[in-house]
């Protein structure tokens, strides 16, 4: 049977029947993610480099946005066809000190609900910018399309680590986002390829070095002289993995397409492996339990970890160990 790229952005998985509005819609969908952390936003120059990203993404969904909300204005905006998304009151505020600055939208017009076209960004000291797409959308392009583009984001953002491939699409609005991600261990376990993360609790974390690795990973030049710089990287890494450079480092692909990988079926993404294990000592120990670990999963006798700022109590250890096992699943140890 053949699999074609149309395929993936039909799977999806539903939230469970809970009494809500949005019970048995999708929770979560297959797509290409690119999850961008550059620290400092309040600068008007990077502000207009995020602007400029916005701009042409809401242009590339192409009249598909339904939803959104803005700083400075909280409530939940409709867009359409006839009703473009009013980007006015951002383009203001990159020039004005101290004004916020972040905005999410979606296809979908329950923020709870996943959208393949769907972005949240937030410039402020702990800035990140998270991108959704079909698996599709890029069908047709130009080689090198999708990588390409990341590689221009990370330049114009500076960023200091941004990952970029299959991964899970998840809500962006709200607290959904953290409600999703908790319930999808299973998956994410299972298919090691797909990335996902709490953009959140990433940026926030994240400072002094990365969260993972995936298809694409984007590591600023002071980070990477922490493991020896990219010559050294990509010795330990292998032939698998190639380079490209960036405004202030080095954009990683790991092998020639994104990988779903199947660890029930014994398909490893190797080329992710290879270079996780030459930047493992990069790799941050985020000290919050992202996953849901099912009853039957315990973590072992003697394990203890951080939650927060504090020590974990025995009850959420199950969940920390889950997520951190997960986190390092491509550390090659």
């Amino acid at each position: 049977m053949t699999i074609t790229l149309s395929d993936f952005d039909k799977l999806s998985l539903p939230w469970p029947a809970e009494g809500n509005a949005w019970d048995g819609l999708p929770m979560a969908r297959v797509g290409l993610r690119a999850a961008l952390y550059f620290g400092d936003g309040y600068g008007a120059g990077k502000r207009q480099a995020l602007m400029n990203i916005i701009e042409r993404y809401v242009a590339f969904a192409g009249g598909r946005i339904r939803a959104y909300q803005r700083a400075g204005d909280w409530r939940r905006q409709e867009a359409s066809d006839g009703l473009p998304v009013d980007l006015a009151p951002l383009r203001a505020a990159v020039d004005t000190p101290g004004a916020g600055f972040a905005i999410e939208m979606s296809a979908e017009a329950d923020v709870a609900v996943a959208s393949h076209w769907s972005m949240v960004t937030v410039a402020n000291a702990n800035g990140y910018l998270l991108l959704h797409f079909p698996v599709a959308a890029f069908e047709g392009a130009a080689p090198h399309t999708f990588r390409n583009l990341f590689q221009k984001w990370c330049s114009d953002l500076n960023a200091l680590h941004a990952y970029a491939g299959l991964g899970l699409v998840l809500p962006v609005g709200g607290l959904s986002l953290g409600a999703a991600l908790s319930r999808c261990g299973p998956y994410l376990r299972r298919f090691v390829g797909l990335d996902a993360d709490d953009p959140v609790s990433t940026a926030l974390w994240c400072r002094e070095g990365i969260r993972t690795v995936n298809w694409l990973t984007a590591i600023d030049s002071k980070l990477l002289s922490k493991v020896g710089g990219e010559a050294e990287v990509l010795r330990v890494a292998g032939k698998e993995v190639e380079a490209e450079p960036y405004s202030n480092g080095t954009v990683f692909i790991s092998g020639v397409s994104a990988q779903l990988g199947d660890a029930q079926g014994g398909v490893f993404p190797t080329a992710f492996s290879a270079l996780g294990r030459a930047v493992a000592p990069l790799r941050v120990d985020i000290p919050n339990a992202w996953l849901e670990a099912p009853a039957d999963y315990h973590a072992p006798p003697g394990f203890s970890s951080k939650s927060g700022w504090g020590e974990a109590e025995p009850e959420e250890l199950s969940s920390l160990h889950y997520t951190k096992s997960w986190m390092a699943r491509f550390d090659g140890t």
